[in-house]
């Protein structure tokens, strides 16, 4: 189960001092087909991000240091999704001081909003603009020099939000690819069965979510 606590942080950018939620355990029982967590009870994703109520700066809670002394203000209330969109502006913003951004970092940042948008904010037009955002930096991703179990598994993401999405010859197009990438009697011969029974979703123009345990 989730459990919680209120903390007051410190903004790295401006200094303001607000109060925070902060994740103090979670688990899950099963994720979907794209790699997103089933949680016990409370969803604890638009969590895992915290935002300035002054300037918007958002990030991981460990670049927020805990406040000396209580904090007046509190987190802004706005979408979970929107806090990781945030945040991967903040990094794509940063990238002229601190050298080029890894493209799959921005893609998992904003497949995580399009997980929060999917299961926390129950809003899907956001989940697929962050989707397709997720997909853009995965493909940016793909154009890099990749171990080859990496590329296996950059690709058939590739595939399954391409599924997701609704793009099915696209789906199939990476669904394809992933069977040169994977060793059938090595350690990642599950994604060739993952990667078997999305494409067959594809081929039926299916573009609903799929868990593990339900396919």
């Amino acid at each position: 189960m989730t459990t919680v606590d209120r903390a007051s942080v410190v903004c790295p950018k401006c200094g303001t001092l607000f109060v925070a939620t902060k994740i103090m355990s979670c688990g899950y029982a099963s994720k979907t087909k794209d790699f997103m967590p089933n949680y016990w009870g409370y969803n604890p994703l638009p969590h895992f991000v915290h935002t300035c109520p002054k300037c918007m700066f958002s990030s991981w809670p460990n670049n927020f240091k805990d406040a000396t002394s209580e904090a007046i203000y509190e987190e802004p209330s706005i979408p979970g999704w929107k806090k990781y969109v945030l945040l991967a502006e903040n990094l794509l913003a940063e990238e002229p001081e601190k050298g080029s951004v890894d493209p799959s970092v921005i893609a998992v940042v904003y497949h995580k909003a399009a997980w929060t948008a999917r299961s926390a904010d129950a809003d899907r037009e956001n989940e697929k603009e962050c989707l397709k955002k997720a997909l853009k930096f995965l493909t940016l991703t793909l154009k890099g020099d990749l171990e080859k179990d990496e590329k296996a598994i950059f690709t058939y993401l590739c595939g399954e939000i391409n599924r997701l999405l609704g793009s099915f010859d696209e789906a199939i197009h990476f669904f394809s690819m992933v069977q040169n990438l994977v060793d059938k009697k090595g350690e990642q011969s599950w994604l060739l069965k993952w990667t078997e029974e999305q494409r067959a979703f594809a081929e039926k123009k299916d573009n609903k979510v799929k868990d593990v345990s339900k396919s």
